[in-house]
């Protein structure tokens, strides 16, 4: 029986076999009506094509308010195939963990990079992030101003102390 992802009266249906360019173009229309879709965007969590899984999650994550997103990632950490989805969960939990300096949750972060295999830059960063906000507490904006020379030290500081590249 095939899953059908239905949005709200009027507007088109669309089901896990339907192509997945079609799906991000239906995403990409919600402009501004994101939360009235939530139940259908985070079906699409499980969606077999990593675009729309990348797609849903950046559109919950940025655009809407959904106070159950973690215990949805929480399993897609542990699972994600693809780097880029994985890099928005991580984002994604790491601000949730906000100034938690739960050292376990970035081992399973690390460990998730690991599985997938990524050693991107991008990646990396996403991970560095995750301790500067997870350990020390900042918030994106706060990151974004540190100096490149801060940023190193605080890195260096926090990866001696855990252990961790």
């Amino acid at each position: 029986m095939e899953q059908v992802f239905g949005r709200n009266e009027g507007l088109v249906s669309i089901t896990m076999s339907d192509d997945g360019d079609r799906i991000i173009d239906e995403i990409n229309a919600l402009d501004g009506r994101e939360q009235e879709h939530v139940p259908w965007l985070l079906g699409l969590l499980t969606h077999n094509d990593d675009a729309v899984r990348y797609a849903a999650l950046r559109t919950v994550i940025h655009e809407c308010d959904v106070p159950t997103l973690p215990e949805r990632l929480w399993p897609m950490l542990d699972n994600e195939p693809d780097a880029d989805v994985l890099l928005l969960v991580i984002s994604a939990l790491s601000i949730h963990r906000q100034s938690s300096k739960d050292v376990n949750v970035l081992r399973r972060f690390q460990n998730a990079i690991e599985r997938v295999g990524d050693k991107s830059d991008g990646m990396q960063e996403a991970f560095d992030d995750a301790k500067l906000r997870i350990m020390l507490g900042l918030d994106t904006k706060q990151i974004v101003k540190t100096s490149s020379a801060e940023r190193c030290k605080q890195l260096a500081e926090l990866n001696a102390k855990l252990g961790m590249n």
